[in-house]
């Protein structure tokens, strides 16, 4: 069963890939802003500024609009109610009653645009604080490549299990995610530089990875254990 708007959906991908992208291109140049001499860094702040203001934020907010109006079941001909959108989202079944396992795909998702929406603003209070020449806190970026890695090291290892058949992959999957969230915000907090802004490009590429896969192979529909 289709549960969206075509014309929606579309909306909401194309302005997902333009977020996604834009945080990609914004975090990778404020690593080479932080290595340039001061007369170079006043040229390219405005610049970074207009970035994110006038196509990652419209892009992010855009993203976040058409998937919550989906949620909802807003323009689909399939649920009646909002309480019928949101239970096919929330609590599918296969026709025999039973939990759908496919849908465990959809919460990562949710988990997933979340961190990107956290590091969107953790991503532009630093844009304005480089034009302003003041420093940051290490702790938020800590805390967001925390969140990443507990995500990117339970899915994937879940997955990874679960394609070998192993029916505990999750109990693992767990226990993997927590260490990478130690090890995160450990050297999160004590990044420095264009370091802060590189380890923030490689967890928007995991993340937006992670993302393209779950909403084109479905992997968690095949064989992992819930």
């Amino acid at each position: 069963m289709t549960s969206a708007n075509p014309w929606l959906l579309a909306v909401h991908l194309i302005s997902l890939i333009v977020w996604i992208g834009g945080l990609l291109a914004l975090s990778r140049l404020l690593s080479f802003h932080v290595k340039q001499e001061q007369a170079l860094r006043a040229q390219l702040s405005p610049f970074e500024r207009r970035l994110y203001r006038l196509a990652i934020m419209p892009a992010g907010a855009l993203a976040i609009i058409t998937g919550l109006m989906m949620l909802h079941g807003v323009g689909s001909v399939n649920f009646s109610s909002v309480g019928n959108a949101l239970a096919f989202h929330f609590k599918p079944r296969l026709p025999n009653g039973d939990p759908s396992p496919w849908y465990v795909t959809f919460h990562v998702k949710l988990v997933s645009v979340t961190v990107l929406f956290l590091g969107d603003v953790w991503l532009g209070r630093q844009v304005s604080h480089l034009a302003a020449g003041r420093t940051t806190a290490g702790w938020p970026l800590g805390a967001l490549l925390a969140l990443a890695g507990i995500l990117i090291g339970l899915v994937t290892t879940w997955l990874l299990l679960s394609s070998l058949g192993v029916s505990y992959g999750r109990q693992v999957g767990y226990g993997v995610g927590f260490a990478l969230a130690g090890a995160g915000f450990w050297f999160g907090r004590r990044l420095q530089g264009a370091a802060r802004f590189d380890a923030m490009h490689a967890a928007f590429g995991a993340l937006a990875l992670l993302i393209v896969v779950l909403m084109i192979a479905k992997p968690l529909a095949f064989g992992a254990p819930l």
